[in-house]
């Protein structure tokens, strides 16, 4: 019969890369925007829908030109829960709190969140623009963008603390 002995390292207060709690401070700002955008795009996705039904086309070409809000909503609404549960894994384990912005998921996560965020933030301002929808919907496109550039300056600081690990 083998024994083993599994040796884990205290963590008291390991050196951080960057000031304390600036992933923390970032993802929550992330969760604040992607949550107004939600609701901005939600509201007036009822105003769309209300505009459908009364004109009488209730048919799937009269929502196919809604679908660049949808992918808003969809990706801010993807990114919400999952910065949500990297920022409560943060709070809650002193480990995560060190170790998950130096990981490869914390940087790819946020890279691909970003270049999702941008894509989708701007087709809904440009549309928005070219179709002379209410100031609430390009306001929820911009914040998206926003919001990328927020995931951006995450994934510098992953980057950043990756190469330094």
């Amino acid at each position: 019969m083998h024994q083993y002995t599994v040796v884990m390292p205290e963590v008291a207060e390991p050196p951080c890369d960057y000031p304390k709690g600036v992933h923390s401070l970032l993802m929550l700002l992330q969760l604040v925007l992607g949550a107004i955008t939600i609701g901005l795009v939600a509201d007036m996705g009822s105003y769309q829908a209300q505009a459908v039904l009364a004109e009488n086309e209730f048919t799937v070409a009269a929502f196919i030109s809604f679908g660049e809000s949808t992918a808003l909503m969809m990706i801010a609404y993807g990114c919400l829960i999952t910065t949500f549960l990297l920022l409560v894994s943060s709070i809650l384990s002193s480990r995560s709190f060190y170790h998950v912005p130096k990981s490869l998921f914390f940087v790819l996560y946020h890279l691909v969140s970003a270049s999702l965020y941008l894509s989708s933030g701007l087709s809904v301002v440009i549309l928005g623009y070219q179709r002379r929808y209410e100031k609430y919907y390009i306001t929820a496109g911009a914040l998206g963008i926003v919001n990328s550039i927020l995931y951006i300056f995450s994934t510098c600081l992953g980057l950043r603390a990756l190469s330094l690990k």
